[in-house]
């Protein structure tokens, strides 16, 4: 069942992820200004997407021990976040200096202790430490991206922000179910 929903998250995600091909027509991201919101956006999704394969990292550890919905789920969330990662590299070009003074703090964000708690623990501990570590991690991207969602300026920047939402969310509900 686990394996079937993420097939069908995979699929959705390959399939509008060319609305972020590098290859896309510059023309509107040179036109269309981000304002703070899609800056914000931008410079703070790039680290928490960064934290978030430090995390999948963890789960496809063989020593670790993380049961297979785990590390199949780690896998997805990896290959989707390394991708948007690209796009977002790609977005901050346009960014520049222009959040001096405006970064808050990330919300999801694991501190470093949670962190080397989660790097200690090993089999149906550590699954249920990473769930629950990715779930609120997740949430706090979802947040992030309804920013964009209801004040960015930029199109592609709100794109992205509407898949890092959809994407998530979905990524959720299949982490709750494994929860239980």
């Amino acid at each position: 069942m686990v394996f079937a929903i993420l097939l069908a998250m995979s699929l959705t995600s390959c399939s509008s992820s060319g609305a972020f091909d590098s290859n896309d027509s510059q023309e509107q991201d040179s036109t269309t200004e981000l304002n703070v919101v899609d800056a914000m956006f931008v410079q703070m999704m790039l680290p928490h997407h960064e934290q978030a394969i430090v995390m999948a990292n963890m789960a496809l550890e063989s020593s670790r021990g993380a049961g297979n919905d785990v590390v199949v789920l780690a896998r997805q969330i990896k290959e989707v976040q390394e991708a948007e990662i690209l796009v977002l590299t790609e977005l901050l070009a346009m960014v520049g200096d222009s959040l001096d003074g405006h970064m808050h703090e990330m919300k999801g964000m694991l501190s470093e202790e949670e962190l080397a708690e989660l790097g200690s623990l090993q089999g149906t501990d550590f699954d249920r430490k990473w769930l629950e570590g990715m779930i609120a991690h997740h949430e706090g991207a979802i947040e992030m991206a309804e920013d964009v969602i209801r004040d960015g300026s930029n199109e592609r920047v709100r794109m992205l922000a509407k898949e890092v939402e959809s994407a998530q969310r979905a990524e959720i509900d299949v982490m709750k179910s494994l929860v239980g």
